[in-house]
């Protein structure tokens, strides 16, 4: 695995605010991955992360978990970030047990998939690497 160029603090190095928003993220989710120490230098941008995080694929949705773990594989998969894509295929796997699916998900082979998943991840693939190409038809498929 890469390691970040920035200065990141592990959490026996963490005071104050971060030792604070560490102490939260390890309870609520216990363990603090990687990407949530790129936040050290600046712990408030870690407390908007795990907002976001929670709400994206926490609340309410019309999509179910799995559909919400299928997309973050396939837009971590678009913007290169093997480190994202392997976990989001790890939290999507605990809800999808058909490994030529996930395999699928994590190949961007999106014909291998149902019609409807092959819709929400080419949908998202092009939202991602082309947001300017994005027209009305995209969002009724």
């Amino acid at each position: 695995m890469k390691r970040p160029w920035i200065e990141v603090l592990e959490p026996d190095r963490a005071q104050g605010p971060l030792k604070d928003v560490y102490t939260r993220t390890i309870g609520s989710r216990g363990a603090l991955a990687e990407v949530h120490k790129i936040h050290s230098l600046n712990p408030e941008s870690l407390d908007a992360h795990m907002i976001l995080y929670k709400t994206l694929l926490y609340g309410r949705s019309p999509l179910h978990r799995r559909e919400r773990e299928m997309i973050a594989v396939a837009v971590s998969r678009s913007n290169g970030c093997e480190y994202c894509t392997t976990h989001h295929r790890e939290a999507m796997a605990r809800y999808e047990k058909d490994t030529a699916v996930l395999d699928a998900c994590e190949g961007g082979e999106w014909s291998k998939l149902s019609e409807r998943d092959e819709a929400i991840c080419a949908y998202v693939e092009k939202l991602t690497l082309s947001p300017s190409s994005m027209r009305e038809e995209d969002v009724a498929a």
